[in-house]
């Protein structure tokens, strides 16, 4: 064969390997791939402007859900619209990067959610893991592989990515102050007195009703009723949001009435674990005066505690005409508690105390959502007692002073609220329009009712006490 001949026969084969190479680029980017990928990006840029839109905002630049909410969310949905773009375009180093990247996304996602919220997340986290791996395998069969550099870069961006978003959503480390390491005395003696009762000319009707946890004072056409037990209704075990947790774990161990020792003028009642639960002992402890009524309740927790929703103190109110209330730190401002709606609607109105000790009554933009606008401010310090003036008809009716809110409450930012709230909070909210109809108030020390989400935050181990006075004024009945 000469030398002519020989060429020819080489370039003849290279045009031949040229040619079927060119067959497999075709076959790999064919039409209905790249319709399929573009359905796949254009899903994930909605998932991600979907969850923009629903995470809370108002963060500060310093704050790793900044970075996750507010940049990596609309930056991902940016990224997917670019590679449906590509999809559309055939653009293979573009569409091969993002289809390994997003399944690197799903991947990390699956294993960050086995290791970071193992209990609530278990069967989420292996189903991402499996759409993971067949988004790894159907990019491998479909798209054209980019260079290897660009591979590893994306790969480990999405991977970083998702690993931060998820470790964003974990509860921080509790930040409350319980103010006893014990109970001094668990039980009282083994008497049964399930409910108890005293009157006087100024203090009203007192009873207590120890199975339900509640003290109610009634005075004239006023009744008061207060739970003072700290109490956790949302729940999460492994500091996730307690939307994923399991019914048992969200509710969480109970307590139970044990025994009560009643006297003349005071009550003492206990409270242990029920059967299915480890820890949480309580006690209440009620003194009845002419002038005052003085409650003591200690809720001992042998191991943090983390939830969404949880009450320090609940006080109802009802019998007024038109009520308004004055907190202690901000003296003479007086402010209307108005019903609020949920989702979205009418504004929830609000107390806080930070950092920097100031104290203030906010209201919200839509339901508990802000930005939050000022109401009223003033300066509480740690320890300080707040007292809380209940106005009817423009007179001061009742005081209710708690001496412990103050010096136990967290002021780390709330992970929901944004907008610099910390994650303590008074809400006060009229049940109705009807300026008569009840009017709630709920003291918590630490949790995430306020805000977008059912993230998790977390009470220190230790006995919490909430020592309460509620006193009448003279001006509470018209007498001649």
């Amino acid at each position: 064969m000469t030398d002519a001949a020989r060429l020819m026969k080489v370039g003849c084969w290279r045009d031949h390997e040229f040619t079927a190479r060119e067959g497999l680029d075709t076959m790999r980017l064919r039409p209905a791939a790249r319709l399929v990928w573009r359905g796949i990006f254009g899903l994930h840029s909605g998932l991600f402007a979907v969850a923009w839109w629903l995470l809370p905002g108002g963060f500060a630049v310093s704050q790793l859900k900044f970075w996750c909410n507010q940049v990596a969310c609309p930056g991902l949905a940016l990224v997917m619209a670019g590679g449906c773009c590509a999809g559309v375009r055939a653009e293979r180093a573009v569409l091969g990067s993002l289809a390994g990247g997003i399944g690197a996304l799903w991947l990390s996602a699956g294993l960050s959610a086995l290791v970071l919220f193992s209990a609530s997340m278990l069967d989420k986290g292996l189903f991402a893991m499996a759409v993971g791996a067949l988004m790894v395998v159907g990019a491998a069969r479909t798209v054209e592989p980019p260079r290897p550099s660009l591979r590893v870069a994306t790969i480990a961006g999405f991977a970083t990515l998702s690993l931060m978003m998820l470790f964003a959503q974990r509860g921080p480390a509790p930040s409350t102050h319980p103010s006893l390491s014990l109970i001094d005395q668990l039980w009282v003696r083994q008497t049964l007195e399930p409910s108890w009762s005293f009157a006087s000319p100024a203090l009203g009707a007192v009873s207590v009703d120890a199975r339900s946890e509640s003290v109610r004072v009634a005075r004239d056409r006023y009744t008061l009723r207060l739970d003072p037990l700290l109490t956790f209704t949302s729940r999460s075990t492994d500091r996730g949001w307690t939307l994923f947790a399991s019914d048992d774990d969200r509710r969480g161990p109970t307590r139970r009435y044990l025994s009560s020792e009643a006297k003349p003028l005071a009550y003492v009642v206990d409270y242990g674990p029920s059967d299915d639960g480890p820890h949480e002992y309580a006690r209440l402890a009620l003194m009845a005066a002419d002038a005052s009524l003085d409650l003591e309740a200690l809720v001992a927790i042998a191991e943090p505690v983390y939830s969404h929703l949880n009450s320090f103190a609940t006080v109802q109110f009802v019998g007024h005409t038109s009520l308004q209330l004055e907190f202690s730190a901000c003296p003479g401002q007086l402010v209307e508690p108005l019903p609020h709606d949920y989702p979205v609607g009418r504004p929830l109105r609000l107390a806080t105390l930070d950092e920097q000790g100031r104290f203030r009554v906010v209201e919200a933009t839509s339901a508990e959502k802000g930005p939050f606008a000022s109401l009223a401010e003033g300066a509480l310090a740690r320890g300080e007692p707040l007292t809380i003036t209940l106005h009817d008809e423009g007179k001061p009716r009742l005081t209710i002073t708690f001496d412990d809110w103050s010096s136990q409450l967290s002021t780390e930012p709330s992970p929901t609220a944004g907008w610099g709230m910390p994650q303590n909070a008074i809400s006060f909210t009229r049940q109705t329009e009807a300026p008569a109809s009840i009017v709630t108030l709920e003291l918590t020390l630490a949790n995430t009712s306020v805000g977008r989400g059912f993230e998790s935050v977390g009470h220190s181990a230790g006995v919490y006490r909430n020592r309460i006075r509620v006193a009448w004024l003279e001006t509470a009945t018209e007498r001649p």
